[in-house]
């Protein structure tokens, strides 16, 4: 044998294995290794100790160089590949040729082409390996000088069951087992191998541990070596077999696995249970599920006859049978006798926290979209769906934003409505809300609804809201909605539907009666007794345990234990034939549900013509389905029924454990190599959602355009109001390489997100360093501008305001004024606040240069200056002022259905009629933005709605419901941790007279006549303790003041916050 001098991991396999005459082509593979280091900084082979390393550098090929640095030449990775082959005759000659072959790369030139132009999915997989690492227990004993003549015998009972046997340098013993049957028989086999081994040196310590390794010669196994090495180094007596988790899985029943402790040691193996293979099998029914189906019939029964919303939720585990349920609850719905109109919404993996994807999702089954349709073909439809229910002045709004959502945008210009929502994250959000509610309350009108959301443990929050509003408004209309999840669901969302009296079901374990009539009406009555109990032993109570175990049981494979369900099912697909294994592969890229024409892309142009051919014998074998197979999609009454097929081109795994072996079977490069292709394709058909695509390309190995998608699907999160989302989402933007411009609108997104959720000091830094990254005077940089003057504000820092209003004084605006006018307005209203008026002034000045006739400044820019030049009215004593400047404010924003900014802009209107004494007016408009902030879940706008509206009823002598609104106000403002500005003084009960009222009242109106509040302090600084300085004169803001009231100056869309 031979001696150690090279380091570990550079190598050679022939030293890793203590052969005999080495020569230059050793060095040349630690060259190779040096190279390899050089060019991608990680070594080719590393492990946690000598056994691991020696191990990889004989069986697993490193990742390619140019998967982890792109910018190296095609032409130098071929000879780094050609340095490390395991065969020394694949590789140079000597040190010599690898100078040549360097030589050559250097004489210019471009990399050839690829002789495929367009790269599929080869047939190539992962599959289960059996791996056993062997030493001495203790290094006092010489293992090789140990084996003498039993090494041959050794060499030969590895051989026996399939496998190879090397000795490595430090002397351990390596043995491979490749694939030959299914995972527990393999497991099986190398079990019984290693107890050979042991019986010819018994003080042998053995680790057997199992993993997946590619096919086609090429091993990727690093991490089961590396278990293997640990689990060897933790044996510390003789003749000890330690195995993982997953052989032991596989070998209950059948082999003596001995429990110490977290350690499963090997003992021996048992006889095999006298199994009896039935081919008598037939689908299994939904059984033992009666108090689940009852209960969701008497709730779907009461949102029928009584006319009321409700909602349901269904949580187990992934198998238990939920679908199961759905499937007999939905054919009951049927016998209803009601005219039921159903739509079914999915959450998936792949695009998992996708803002409204699940909605989306029902949206589409409802207008019965199908997978690859053309996007005028898909509008169309959501324009015809929206129209049979929908009243004719409203029906082009909801159909134009649920085509949004759907991926269905119209063809044409879009509204001003929907042009102001592109800008405006949260205005999108509110909008789709807004449209979502007025077509279920329209379709709810005509007849009952029952929407089911299918996997919500992948669904997004911004669906949740959504159906919690509309339960919540839409509680006296006959609304059901069932939604389906793992338990998982509650980490997710933890406080799911609290409020709306959900009725939660929890589908448990199936007994044993209700298990051996579900195997028994699968096999057969004639099935052999042991046989069903066993099954029923293994299966656990879980139906698609079950039914796996019923299918192995018909295919004469009853003895495989679904120790690990993935395994199982992996063993169930080895069935098939290669290719359509390679189609399911391809599919599993896309998620549970996968569109057939996009698999045709990853497969290329053969595998396009043979795809119904395998899709034959995957629905055959009950391993794909199209999604109508099991259940209704769409409508109850006649559009789909139970049993029909759903949208032609697309399909869904038969079960998530299916999709998710298949996914598993996946080799590193074809799984970098689909999601890059899937992303392409669903990029190019406009069918899936920014974060889909994100993902996409980010496993797909193409890290910028992941940037980029990252960067929009934030921006979607934070218009559905779900702020991590958004935070975490542009941190993976960041992550994946966003630079420069694109980091600074991820950091403006972060901004806005933070400060949405109180964070104003993070929302502040962010906002700074999105101004640093965006080109001066940009849009960009005007609305990281707009976001830092928002913060500083209510953070107090006037240092800060000070500093940006000098900033954005001089700027010339790079076709951003309406950018600029929002940001000019929204830094003067807090240097108002805090006492820098002249300054505030200058700003209302220079925004003022941007409006003029026949300028192009957005209602919502304008909306942010007339709330400024309200509040300068106010402090210039001019309370009529204030109020017009606020009115118009109201009418700029509801120009482009900007509910939000309207509804703060009526707050701050209804205030300003409470300052002049017009107490109905302030009371109509105070109302009005309460109900409106209720809607669209603002809890602070609610509760300074309530606070003025209290004082106005007040003032109008209805001093018990003012007292409510203050007290309700109050709690609201505590619970988010907030100081009211002003309360209600404590009411003596109604005890003022009405003469004191109507005094009080007349004194208020003359008082704003006279504008005799001009003296007033400004409530922000009564709140610290000293009053504002002195305002400026009012004629200072004239010339501004003519300019803003100027009709032509309110008519394009634009952008409010």
């Amino acid at each position: 044998a031979g001696t150690l001098i090279v380091t570990p991991n550079y190598r050679a396999p022939e030293q890793a294995r203590a052969e005999r005459g080495i020569d230059a082509r050793a060095d040349v593979f630690s060259l190779g290794c040096v190279l390899y280091r050089c060019l991608t900084g990680k070594n080719p082979f590393s492990g946690g100790d000598m056994v691991a390393v020696l191990a990889k550098v004989m069986l697993e090929e490193p990742p390619p160089v140019r998967s982890l640095k792109p910018e190296v030449p095609a032409r130098v990775e071929e000879l780094v590949v050609r340095m490390l082959s395991k065969r020394r005759e694949d590789r140079p000659a000597d040190a010599g040729a690898v100078g040549d072959a360097l030589d050559a790369l250097g004489m210019g030139g471009k990399d050839a082409p690829a002789a495929n132009d367009t790269p599929t999915l080869t047939t190539d997989e992962r599959r289960m390996m059996c791996v056993l690492l062997a030493r001495a227990p203790s290094a006092e004993w010489s293992l090789v000088d140990g084996l003498g003549a039993s090494q041959s015998a050794l060499a030969a009972a590895v051989s026996s069951y399939g496998g190879r046997l090397d000795i490595l340098a430090d002397r351990s013993i390596l043995v491979t087992l490749k694939e030959e049957m299914t995972p527990a028989d393999d497991a099986s086999r190398a079990a019984r191998c290693a107890l050979a081994m042991r019986s010819l040196i018994p003080m042998l310590a053995v680790a057997l541990v199992a993993g997946a390794r590619e096919t086609q010669q090429r091993i990727a196994m690093g991490q089961v070596i590396d278990r293997g090495a640990s689990l060897l180094k933790s044996i510390d007596a003789r003749g000890v077999i330690r195995v993982d988790e997953v052989i032991a899985g596989f070998l209950d029943g059948r082999f003596q696995v001995r429990t110490e402790g977290t350690a499963l040691s090997l003992v021996g193996e048992l006889a095999e249970p006298s199994m009896t293979r039935t081919f008598l099998g037939r689908p299994s029914t939904c059984v033992g599920r009666e108090r689940d189906l009852s209960m969701l019939e008497a709730i779907w029964a009461e949102c029928v006859d009584e006319s009321v919303a409700r909602i349901a939720l269904l949580t187990g585990p992934a198998g238990i049978g939920k679908s199961r349920v759905l499937d007999e609850f939905l054919r009951k719905a049927l016998r209803h006798g009601a005219s039921v109109q159903t739509w079914i919404g999915r959450g998936d993996s792949m695009s998992a926290r996708a803002p409204f994807g699940m909605i989306a999702d029902a949206v589409r089954h409802a207008a019965g979209i199908r997978s690859g349709e053309p996007v005028a073909v898909r509008h169309q439809k959501v324009e015809a769906r929206v129209s049979r229910a929908v009243r004719p002045e409203h029906a082009a709004r909801v159909t134009e934003f649920l085509a949004e959502v759907a991926g269905a945008p119209g063809a044409g210009d879009p509204s001003v409505e929907l042009r102001a929502a592109r800008q405006d994250p949260l205005l999108m959000g509110d909008q789709i809300r807004r449209a979502w509610e007025d077509w279920l309350d329209a379709e709810s009108s005509m007849q009952p609804v029952l929407l089911v959301l299918e996997d919500l443990h992948w669904g997004d929050l911004p669906s949740v809201q959504l159906v919690d509003a509309a339960a919540r408004h839409l509680e006296k209309r006959p609304f059901m909605v069932l939604a389906l999840a793992r338990p998982e669901v509650y980490s997710w969302f933890p406080s799911i539907w609290s409020e709306r009296n959900l009725a939660e079901l929890r589908v448990s374990r199936l007994g044993d009666k209700s298990a051996q009539r579900l195997v028994r009406e699968a096999l057969g009555d004639d099935a052999d007794e042991a046989t069903v109990l066993s099954i029923i032993e293994r299966g656990d109570g879980n139906p698609f345990f079950l039914e796996e175990l019923v299918r192995a049981a018909i295919d004469g494979k009853g003895k495989e234990l679904p120790t690990t369900v993935l395994a199982m099912v992996q063993a169930r697909l080895a069935t098939l034939s290669v290719e359509a294994r390679r189609f399911l592969r391809a599919a599993s890229v896309f998620g549970r549900v996968f569109p057939s024409e996009g698999v045709s892309a990853l497969l290329g142009g053969e595998g396009a013509a043979l795809r119904d051919e395998w899709l034959t014998e995957l629905v055959t074998k009950d391993v794909v389905k199209r999604p109508g197979d099991a259940r209704a999609r769409g409508e109850l009454t006649g559009v789909r029924k139970p049993g029909e097929s759903g949208p032609p081109g697309e399909l869904e795994f038969h079960h998530a454990l299916i999709h998710e072996a298949a996914y598993s079977m996946l080799t590193a490069a074809d799984k970098t190599l689909g999601h890059r292709l899937a992303a392409e394709w669903l990029e190019r058909t406009a069918a899936a959602e920014s974060i889909v695509l994100a993902e996409h390309y980010e496993k797909g190995g193409e890290p910028l355009k992941a940037a980029a998608f990252y960067r929009r699907a934030a921006a979607q999160a934070l218009g559905a109001n779900d702020h991590a989302a958004a935070i975490q989402r542009g941190e993976k933007s960041i992550a994946c390489g966003a630079r420069g411009e694109a980091e600074g609108a991820v950091r403006l997104i972060e901004s806005e997100a933070r400060r949405w959720r109180g964070e104003n000091e993070p929302a502040r830094d962010a906002a700074r360093a999105a101004m640093e990254l965006m080109p001066r005077g940009g849009t960009g940089w005007c609305d990281a501008a707009s976001e830092l003057a928002i913060v500083s504000g209510a953070l107090g820092d006037v240092a800060q305001l000070v500093d940006l209003a000098a900033e954005l004084e001089p700027v010339e605006p790079d076709g951003a004024e309406s950018q600029l006018v929002n940001a000019l307005a929204r830094v003067a209203r807090p240097l108002f606040w805090n006492g820098k008026h002249a300054l505030g002034s200058r700003m209302l000045a220079r925004a003022g240069d941007f409006v003029y006739e026949g300028s192009s400044i957005e209602p919502t820019a304008l909306a942010s200056l007339f709330m400024a030049r309200g509040v300068e009215a106010r402090l210039l004593g001019d309370p009529s002022e204030c109020v017009r400047c606020n009115e118009r404010a109201v009418e700029e924003s509801e120009r482009v259905g900007d509910l939000r900014g309207g509804c703060v802009e009526r707050g701050n209107l209804g205030y300003a009629y409470m300052e002049i004494g017009a107490y109905r007016e302030a009371e109509r408009t105070l109302t009005e933005a309460l109900g409106i902030a209720a809607r669209l879940g603002l809890p602070l706008v609610v509760a300074t709605a309530q606070q003025n509206l209290g004082l106005s009823l007040a003032r109008l002598g209805n001093f018990e419901r003012a007292l409510h609104l203050e007290r309700a106000s109050l709690t609201t403002f505590e619970a988010q941790g907030c100081s009211p500005g002003r309360l209600l003084a404590p009411l003596p009960g109604g005890h003022r007279g009405r003469g004191r009222q109507d005094r009080r009242r007349r004194a208020d109106r003359q008082a704003g006549r006279r504008q005799a509040r001009a003296e007033r302090t400004d409530p922000v600084q009564r709140a610290r303790g000293r009053r504002a300085d002195p305002p400026p004169p009012r004629q200072r803001g004239s010339s501004l003041r003519r300019r803003v009231r100027s009709p032509w100056a309110l008519h394009t869309a634009g952008e409010h916050r």
